[in-house]
């Protein structure tokens, strides 16, 4: 049965490391290796060492795993057309590759570009080379690991991590404390304020940062910004939910409260009562629809918003749509107003 190709393919197929097991015949047949290696690039490990230099059935290996490449004739682990092909496959085969390749950019940013770690394994001067970098960062952020340090802090590659929110969580290399890594991170992602160093929640650049790109990123922010005006109102102006985080003083701050609430119809919520009652208020939280009309989605919220203003929404909030005297007849009946006339 080692003997027999049908036999040994078939448990090829199923587990490549099954070839160790066939007779050393079929391991220097090239026909036979090449179909296995079609299976599973793991084949070549166990091929005879003469087909480990044969370039077809290295390029049919890698094709299917990159780190087989490990297992290739030196010769082959120079040739350019081989090792493509198999950091294309597995993007930190290129630890296997010849050096003078390790230096070659078009080999390594395609390493990088399918696994950022394998930056690791790039020639030095490639670790500065900003647009290998940035390929290599944005498949992977851990990969600012291995950036030249003259590159660590450009701004281009911070802004191209996208998991640098989570790097901030995980403290990696003290980056929560490096403003610029922050600054990049809340850009990108403002509710990774959370994660920043301490000093950084008082930092009001960097709180209106993060604030711009997520308005509820204000929740992390020191007490003392959320009483600072401009942040709230960055905030609020993002969504208008973020409100609830603000101090409580702008509950009261109409300004405020009309940006929030003409964001997001539900900010009314948070605003002291007494804007609750204010037809302004509410005009603007009708506002959020392009048609300007009410929906019965707005009836609902205008029933838990309003506490009681129910005049103002039957007097300024009804639609003149088609279909609007359904509408405003169901107002009425919510809010136990009187019929209006039927429209002309």
């Amino acid at each position: 049965l080692k003997r027999d190709r049908d036999i040994v393919l078939a448990a090829v197929a199923r587990d490549g490391m099954t070839l160790r097991h066939a007779d050393d015949t079929l391991k220097r047949d090239r026909n036979f290796v090449l179909a296995a290696a079609a299976h599973t690039g793991w084949s070549l490990v166990l091929a005879d060492a003469s087909l480990k230099g044969d370039k077809a059935v290295v390029l049919t290996a890698v094709a299917k795993n990159g780190r087989a490449l490990r297992y290739a004739d030196e010769s082959l682990k120079r040739d350019r057309e081989v090792v493509l092909a198999a950091v294309k496959q597995n993007g930190c085969s290129l630890c296997f590759a010849d050096k003078t390749l390790k230096r070659d950019r078009d080999v390594v940013v395609a390493a990088v570009a399918q696994n950022g770690y394998a930056l690791q394994y790039a020639d030095e001067i490639l670790k500065r080379d900003r647009g290998v970098v940035l390929a290599a960062v944005a498949q992977c952020g851990q990969a600012l690991r291995y950036v030249d340090e003259s590159l660590k802090r450009y701004g281009g590659v911070l802004a191209a991590i996208p998991q640098i929110r989570w790097m901030l969580y995980r403290r990696r290399e003290s980056l929560n404390r490096d403003r610029d890594v922050v600054l990049a991170a809340v850009v990108q992602d403002g509710v990774a304020l959370q994660y920043a160093d301490e000093s950084f929640k008082r930092d009001r650049d960097c709180v209106l940062a993060a604030v711009t790109q997520n308005g509820h990123a204000v929740r992390y922010a020191h007490k003392s910004l959320r009483r600072d005006r401009d942040v709230v109102l960055a905030a609020v102006a993002q969504n208008g939910e973020a409100l609830r985080w603000a101090d409580e003083s702008f509950r009261h701050d109409r300004d405020v409260v009309l940006t929030a609430v003409r964001e997001n119809g539900w900010a009314l919520q948070y605003a002291n009562e007494s804007y609750r009652r204010d037809p302004s208020c509410f005009l603007a939280f009708i506002g959020e629809e392009p048609s300007g009309t009410l929906t019965y989605e707005h009836v609902a919220r205008a029933h838990v918003l309003t506490l009681g203003n129910y005049r103002v929404v039957a007097d300024v909030a009804v639609p003149s749509q088609a279909g609007g005297s359904g509408l405003r007849a169901a107002l009425c009946d919510l809010f136990d107003l009187q019929h209006p006339p039927p429209e002309e």
